[in-house]
């Protein structure tokens, strides 16, 4: 029996989790006025099709089932950045099923992709998997409808990540005392003694501490990110016309290498606030955005 894509991988999932009008929140835009103004007019006049991954010969999709439908993406102004338009084809004809910014550029990552949460026009996603550190991720898909057809069962997939920041946070570097001195760290303190302070409490050090955990926005690709500033420079692509600097965080630190993720920090999003320097703590409320750089590097099953 033949696989064919997302068999076994795709769950439908909520659809106030794909709505776009909160996407555009880092760059100003109301998505609204957006299509009615002459600015989208004049976007609509520089859409292309993607760079999508199957442009590498040796890529090679899965069937996809004769009951999943026809769509396309577009892209506009440039092919790495900007607004993605995705189109729904039926007899014949296009139409317009959703829109988001978008960035082709990000860090990559092998990621083992675990399930599919997919929209109910079966032509959006958002994308579970796990890093080779452990470290769960979700992100949106802003090509799945071009590059869908690479998602089956055992995929482990080369993609690049990013993150749009919707809000910066504090990062308070102060460590934090747990009272110790209690029966219940008693056998605790006897394993790993020199963990303990001198008057027998534990002392966790926060400065340079990374984090990425899931938030409680309905949509699930919504973070909070936390860690240790490494880069910091301006984007060269366009969004929305936005200055925006992309700053490099170290989101999970442990025995292999960093996991690091680029961050796009618009200056609706700053604000009058400045970005920390390098080696200093960054946080902030980030949407994960990715696409699929090189499909199947290696497989699980199947």
């Amino acid at each position: 029996m033949t696989r064919t894509a997302l068999q076994g991988l795709a769950e439908v999932g909520d659809i106030e989790s794909f709505r776009p009008a909160w996407w555009f929140e880092p760059f100003d835009v109301d998505l609204s006025q957006l299509l009615r103004s002459e600015g989208f007019q004049t976007l609509l006049k520089y859409v292309r099709p993607p760079v999508s991954c199957s442009w590498v010969a040796s890529n090679k999709p899965f069937p996809l089932a004769a009951d999943e439908p026809a769509g396309d993406m577009l892209v506009t102004p440039m092919a790495r950045s900007g607004l993605a338009i995705l189109t729904k084809r039926k007899d014949g004809n296009a139409s317009i099923q959703s829109m988001w910014p978008f960035t082709t550029d990000g860090i990559q990552h092998e990621v083992e992709i675990e399930r599919i949460v997919i929209a109910p026009n079966r032509l959006e996603a958002m994308i579970v998997g796990t890093l080779p550190c452990g470290l769960e991720v979700t992100w949106h898909d802003v090509l799945f409808a071009a590059d869908r057809a690479f998602y089956a069962v055992g995929s482990v997939h080369e993609i690049l990540l990013a993150g749009f920041a919707h809000e910066l946070r504090p990062a308070p570097d102060a460590p934090i005392v747990v009272p110790a001195v209690t029966e219940q760290w008693a056998s605790v303190r006897a394993s790993f003694p020199e963990s303990f302070d001198s008057d027998g409490n534990l002392t966790i050090q926060t400065k340079g501490m990374s984090a990425l955990l899931p938030c409680d926005r309905i949509s699930p690709e919504f973070c909070e990110v936390r860690g240790p500033v490494k880069k910091i420079e301006r984007y060269a692509g366009e969004l929305f016309g936005r200055t925006t600097d992309v700053v490099t965080v170290a989101v999970h630190q442990g025995n292999g290498p960093d996991v690091d993720l680029a961050v796009f920090v618009t200056d609706h999003v700053r604000g009058e606030a400045s970005l920390p320097g390098i080696g200093d703590d960054f946080a902030a409320l980030v949407r994960l955005v990715g696409r699929l750089w090189q499909p199947n590097v290696r497989r699980t099953a199947g």
